[in-house]
């Protein structure tokens, strides 16, 4: 469930999550940097001392649009078939992911990579020290400065 701030149901959500705890022969290294509440109190003091508006953006569904960069495989209860009649030839079998689910234990390091990839490919920089701070200079002297946080609590 999805409360609003009066504490009344805003709506109900349903996801399809991963059991990451089941995931074997996890080798690949799994740390992703996100923003420390120490870097997000640097960066809005850092802002407020520019006297320049912060700006926030919420990716929604951000792990789903990650593409997965091994080969990992599901699989759906067969269950499911007999609830979803037209997804009965997907339930029971192996499927291979292309995007990622919530629950994996690579999802957030396949995020973050999609998004540094793509920063860096519009002409952001990543800081040499905090890994998840990006900024872009431009000819006229201004700079945008982006932090990046991820969230893993329920939302």
């Amino acid at each position: 469930m999805k409360l609003k701030s009066d504490g009344t149901l805003d709506k109900l959500k349903n996801r399809l999550v991963v059991r990451g705890d089941l995931q074997k022969n996890v080798e690949e290294d799994t740390w992703s940097p996100t923003a420390s509440f120490r870097a997000l109190k640097l960066f809005l003091a850092h802002a407020a001392r520019l006297r320049v508006w912060v700006r926030q953006l919420d990716f929604i569904g951000a792990f789903l649009q990650a593409k997965v960069r091994s080969r990992i495989f599901v699989k759906l209860p067969a269950i499911y078939g007999s609830l979803f009649p037209e997804f009965k030839q997907y339930c029971g079998v192996p499927l291979r992911l292309l995007k990622s689910l919530y629950g994996m234990t690579l999802s957030g390091k396949y995020w973050y990579q999609d998004l540094m990839e793509f920063l860096v490919s519009i002409g952001f920089t990543q800081s040499t020290v905090i890994r998840c701070l990006f900024f872009q200079k431009y000819p006229d002297g201004s700079v945008i400065f982006l932090l990046n946080y991820v969230d893993l609590g329920p939302d």
